[in-house]
This record gives C-alpha cells, sequence and structure tokens, in this order.
C-alpha cells in the first residue's frame, strides 16, 4: 500500500505539472515556448510508461500459460518487448472502439486516456524498485575506442533529440500521417475516406497520433518524440543483441553506427513510420531467435507473430517479415522434429491478429480486403477503387527495373550509395542515407561468419528482406525496415575484418620486444669490449 500510495503521489505531481505547464503555455508571454517543450516531455513521458506498463501487464497475464518466459530475454529486451505490445494493444482497441463501436470519437478516446492512466499506476505500484534503480547506473570505465563511438552516439541522439522539438514538415507526414489521423477527429468517427486510398492503409502509428492529437498539448513534439523513443529502443536492442554475439567494444561499434547514419537522425523525428517497422520487425525477429535458442519455444513463436503482424498494420512492408520467419519455420520442420505444425500455425495466427481489423474493414468499405492491392483479384463494388489503385501503381513504376532485373539487382548496391535520390525521388529525407560501409559489409559478412548459425539466419534474413524490396518498386525508404539488422551485420563484421590484424600485432609484439632486447644486449655487450679494450691499452 506504501508503494501504491507513493505511486498515486507521483501521478498526481504530474497531472499538476501538466495543469501548470498548460496554464504557462496559455498566459506567460516570457516563456511560452520552453513550457510548452517541458510540458510535451512530461507528456511523452507518461505516454510511454504507459504502454510499456500496459504490455508488461498483457505479457504478464499471456506468461502465467508459460510462467516466466520473458526471464530468458535481457532487461533491455524485456523493456522493448513490453513497449511493442503495449502499443499494439492500444491501437488495437483504439481502432476496434473508433471504428466497429456506435457512437462519438471523442468519449472514447477518454476511456482510453484513463485505461493508460490505471496502467500508469499499476507499473509504478509493481516496479517502484526498479524505476529508481535506474537512477543508480552507472557507466563503467571504457576504452578509447568506446569513448569515441559513445560520444558520438550521443551526438547524434542529441541532433535527433532537438529536432524533435520543431514543427513537422516532411509531405508524407503531413497528407498521410497526420492529415487522416486529423480527419478522423473532425469527423469525430474512423472511417474509410473516398478517393483516398491511405486511408485504406494499415495505421498502427497513425492511431497513436490521433491520440495524441486529441489528447496532449504540443501534440507535434510529443509525436515526434515518440519516433525518437523507437529509435533509441533499436539501439538499445542493436547493442545488447551484438554484445551477446561479441563483446563490448563491438556493441558499442554498432551503437556508433545506428547514431551516425543521416537516415536514423532523419527519421527519428518527422513522424514518418519507417523507424516504427524497423523497431517492430527487429523486435520480431529477436523474438524468433530466442524462440529457436529455447527449443522452438511456442511462447516466443507467438510473440514474434504478434510482433511481426503489427509491423504489417504498420505498414505493408512489414509483410516481408513474417512472409520469411514463415519459410525459415517450414524450413526448420524438415529438418527438426521439435517444430510442429501447430507451432507454425500459432506463428501464423498470432502474427495475422493485429492486422485483421484492417483488413476486416477494408472489405467491408469497398470489397477488397487489401486494396490497392490484389484489385483486378477483389475488384470491390465502389466504382472508383480500380482507376484510384491503377494511377497509384502506374506512379511506382518510376522506381521498378529499366531492363534487366539481375544485372540492376547485382549494381544495386553500387547505384544506392552513389545515387541514392534515384530511389525514390529528389523529395525524400533520407539524405545520403549512410549506406556505403553498411552494403559493403552487408554483402561480405555471411563469408566471414557463415559458421555462426545465428549469425548467418540474420543475413539470410537480411538479403531475403532486400531482394523482395527491389523487385517491388524500391523506394529507398522502405529498406530502412531491416536497417538494424544491416547495422548488426556490419559492425559484427567490422569486428571480424580488424581482429584479425589486432591478433596479428598482438602476435608479434613479443618478438618485437625480444629483437629490442637483443640489440640491447649487443650494444651493451660492445661498450663493455671497447670498455675493456680501452683498459688494457
Amino acid at each position: 500500500m506504501k508503494v501504491l500510495g507513493y505511486s498515486l503521489l507521483f501521478f498526481l505531481a504530474l497531472l499538476v505539472t501538466k495543469s501548470l505547464g498548460i496554464f504557462m503555455v496559455d498566459f506567460s508571454e516570457l516563456y511560452p515556448e520552453i513550457s510548452e517543450k517541458f510540458l510535451s516531455l512530461g507528456s511523452f513521458l507518461f505516454f510511454i510508461s504507459s504502454l510499456i506498463f500496459m504490455g508488461q501487464a498483457i505479457l504478464k497475464w499471456g506468461g502465467k500459460f508459460t510462467p516466466h518466459f520473458l526471464r530468458q530475454a535481457t532487461p533491455v529486451w524485456r523493456v522493448i518487448f513490453h513497449g511493442a505490445i503495449g502499443s499494439g494493444f492500444f491501437s488495437f482497441i483504439l481502432f476496434i472502439g473508433g471504428w466497429a463501436l456506435p457512437g462519438p470519437l471523442k468519449p472514447k478516446l477518454a476511456i482510453l486516456l484513463g485505461l493508460l492512466c490505471l496502467a500508469f499506476i499499476y507499473g509504478f505500484a509493481s516496479q517502484w524498485e526498479k524505476i529508481l534503480a535506474i537512477f543508480k547506473f552507472s557507466i563503467p570505465p571504457l576504452s578509447k575506442l568506446e569513448f569515441f563511438c559513445l560520444l558520438f552516439s550521443f551526438t547524434g541522439f542529441l541532433l535527433s533529440f532537438v529536432g524533435c522539438f520543431s514543427p513537422i514538415t516532411y509531405y508524407d507526414s503531413l497528407v498521410y500521417h497526420l492529415g487522416l489521423p486529423s480527419y478522423y477527429l473532425t469527423q469525430n468517427t474512423i472511417s474509410a475516406v473516398p478517393f483516398n486510398l491511405y486511408s485504406f492503409f494499415p495505421a498502427h502509428m497513425e492511431m497513436l497520433f490521433l491520440f495524441i492529437l486529441d489528447v496532449f498539448p504540443a501534440p507535434e513534439y510529443v509525436i515526434n518524440l515518440l519516433c525518437l523513443s523507437l529509435s533509441v529502443g533499436i539501439g538499445l536492442g542493436i547493442y545488447d543483441w551484438v554484445l551477446e554475439l561479441e563483446d563490448r567494444k563491438t556493441a558499442f561499434l554498432a551503437l556508433f553506427l545506428w547514431w551516425t547514419m543521416p537516415a536514423v537522425l532523419f527519421l527519428s523525428f518527422g513522424a514518418y513510420v519507417d523507424i516504427a517497422l524497423a523497431f517492430f520487425i527487429f523486435s520480431s525477429i529477436k523474438a524468433f531467435h530466442l524462440s529457436q535458442s529455447n527449443s522452438w519455444g511456442g511462447e516466443w513463436l507467438a510473440l514474434s507473430g504478434l510482433l511481426a503482424g503489427i509491423g504489417a498494420a504498420t505498414k505493408y512492408t512489414g509483410l516481408i517479415c513474417p512472409f520469411l520467419i514463415f519459410l525459415f519455420l517450414i524450413y526448420e520442420t524438415v529438418r527438426s522434429p521439435r517444430i510442429s505444425l501447430k507451432k507454425i500455425f500459432l506463428f501464423c495466427a498470432s502474427a495475422f491478429i493485429p492486422l485483421t481489423p484492417w483488413l476486416i474493414r477494408n472489405y467491408v468499405s469497398i470489397g477488397n480486403p487489401v486494396f490497392p492491392f490484389a484489385h483486378h483479384i477483389w475488384e470491390g463494388h465502389i466504382g472508383w477503387t480500380q482507376e484510384t489503385a491503377e494511377s497509384y501503381f502506374n506512379m511506382l513504376t518510376e522506381y521498378g527495373a529499366k531492363s534487366d532485373i539481375v544485372k540492376e539487382l547485382i549494381q544495386a548496391p553500387w547505384k544506392i550509395s552513389t545515387e541514392p535520390m534515384k530511389f525514390g525521388g529528389g523529395f525524400d529525407v533520407l539524405g545520403d542515407f549512410g549506406w556505403p560501409i553498411i552494403l559493403f559489409l552487408g554483402l561480405i559478412s555471411p563469408v566471414l561468419r557463415f559458421k555462426d548459425k545465428t549469425f548467418f539466419r540474420l543475413c539470410l534474413f537480411y538479403f531475403g528482406f532486400a531482394g523482395i524490396w527491389f523487385m517491388t518498386k524500391p523506394v529507398l525508404r522502405f529498406l530502412v525496415g531491416v536497417l538494424p539488422i544491416a547495422v548488426l551485420m556490419a559492425a559484427v563484421s567490422l569486428q571480424w575484418l580488424f581482429s584479425p590484424l589486432r591478433h596479428h600485432c598482438a602476435a608479434h609484439a613479443p618478438r618485437s620486444n625480444l629483437r629490442q632486447a637483443n640489440q640491447n644486449q649487443q650494444t651493451h655487450s660492445r661498450h663493455n669490449q671497447k670498455s675493456s679494450l680501452a683498459e688494457h691499452i
């Protein structure tokens, strides 16, 4: 009860802080922008903490069927899994409530705010000591390389953090990722928008954006901070996984590669959903790896499927992830009796659940569950859908292969490194994308680590994702979904490239010292001989 009392006091203090922030935004003439940023930061911390606590409660309930299965993951990955499942569940019930249940949207959002408050109180009541332990964290002694990597990683994070407090100006964000949620709030309901094919895409992140736009002050800043938190989660996940595969220096190197890529810095704010897609795909692959490490445990396969499904509900490109994992499972079923068809079905069903409401809504609205795709199979019962779908795919033809697809696939790494704007147009936000070193190391990484099954499986996933991406109208930003795995591969490859050199230098160091000692001994011997000769004379 004492802990619960402290949690309630903290929650009330947060509400008071928000109220003071609102007061300052409305009436302060001296520092309105500073107070607005402070308020948005507090709102973000409340929102992200509530989602993590909600995911923790859901997985704790699910873990009753297989007790303590999450303890097989590291603390970093447990927090990542909690946040991913919490956001997926919250978005799921928001869409179901806003579309399928009768009544206006605003009262439903108020109910969801109450649900977040309950999750926040529950989380602090059950995790109070662990939360306080965060403030006792201390950085261990670092080598020069580790300090260099950490310094540049923090610099990259700081640049994106400052960018979070700027208005959102990206075109796709304004007309799609934020435009649709704003339209739903204006209409006070979630419904399909005629002649707007983007309203028929899955919109996991857009549901979170909708809630933020309606509930929190300074919503643009809160949305930016939410996107940044996903980048932070990916960076910590990369560090933790590389630490498991190699050593701490390689893990810091991976963190350096992640936080110095222009694509990561630009997409960590601005309301694009590509970093979110990468977050869910990376989490799904990690859960799949933990399933394999724990005798293909069904609970891990179910979690991997759910995360892959949330990725697909974020963007249709995410469907590549469950498809490739399904192929891996089929292969493992053939060579190992430990994977039954029941487990494969469990993974597929779990991956299908987060996407189901969007497919049902599309089928009910226009007769095509995956509109604008497969429009020749499901013609639908609305006249404008065929023409709209055809014009959309005609627009994408400029990104497809122009002549020989095999030749262009071989040339793709060089072209992406030297002419990245040809993959998605000059209006894109990726800068030079920072891919040359990643692509080069990714191509040679299977040769360096072909005996490591975990690493080799990651390589297969990376090449499979990139191959499917290339054959389906390659917009460069759509490849960000597999970027965390590419960074992981690049860091491990760098370690394997330079470790023989270090070992070679270390092996020759004693010989050099011995050679120097011999030279000193010979010099000393000559000096003694000269001295003896002088005395004799």
